[in-house]
C-alpha cells in the first residue's frame, strides 16, 4: 500500500505543482503533515490491517515529497558548476541518517523489550520520527528562492 499510494500522489503532486504555477512549498506542508500523522498513527496502533490503511497514506506523503523535493533542491542549488558535488551533500543527507538512525532504533527497541515495554518504545521511535517530519516541513519556510 505504501509504494502504490507513492507511485499515485508522486504523479498526481508533479501534475499539480506544474498546473497551479509550482507551488512546491505548500505540497511538502502536505506531505510532512500527512507523514507526521501517520507516523502518530503507526505508534498508538494495535491493528495490523489499520497500519496497513496508514501506510497508504503515509505514501500518500511520501509520493508528494518525493516528486517535489528533488525539484525544489534543483531550483535552490547555489552554483550551476557544481551541481553535482551539491546534490551528492543532498542525498548523503537523506541517506546517512537511515544508516545512523536503524541500529539506534533496533538498541532502543531491545532495551524496552527488556523492560516489557515494546509498545511504549514503538511509540517513543515514532512520535520522534514525527518530531522530525514536522520540523523538517517547517525549515523549508526558510527557503526563499521557491514559492
Amino acid at each position: 500500500p505504501l509504494l502504490f499510494g507513492a507511485l499515485i500522489s508522486s504523479i498526481v503532486s508533479g501534475i499539480v505543482s506544474d498546473i497551479y504555477g509550482q507551488q512546491r512549498k505548500f505540497l511538502v506542508y502536505v506531505s510532512g503533515t500527512l507523514m507526521s500523522i501517520c507516523c502518530i498513527l503507526f505508534g498508538i496502533n494495535r491493528w495490523f490491517f489499520i497500519d496497513i490503511f496508514v501506510s497508504l497514506f503515509f505514501g500518500f506523503g511520501f509520493g508528494i515529497f518525493s516528486a517535489i523535493d528533488w525539484a525544489m533542491a534543483t531550483d535552490v542549488l547555489p552554483n550551476p558548476h557544481s551541481y553535482g558535488r551539491d546534490m551528492g551533500y543532498w542525498n548523503l543527507s537523506m541517506t546517512l541518517p537511515q544508516v545512523i538512525g536503524s541500529p539506534i532504533v533496533g538498541y532502543l527497541i531491545d532495551i524496552f523489550r527488556q523492560f516489557n515495554y515494546v509498545r511504549l518504545g514503538w511509540l517513543t521511535i515514532f512520535a520522534f520520527c514525527a518530531l522530525n517530519f514536522v520540523i523538517g516541513t517547517s525549515l523549508v519556510k526558510k527557503i526563499t528562492h521557491v514559492k
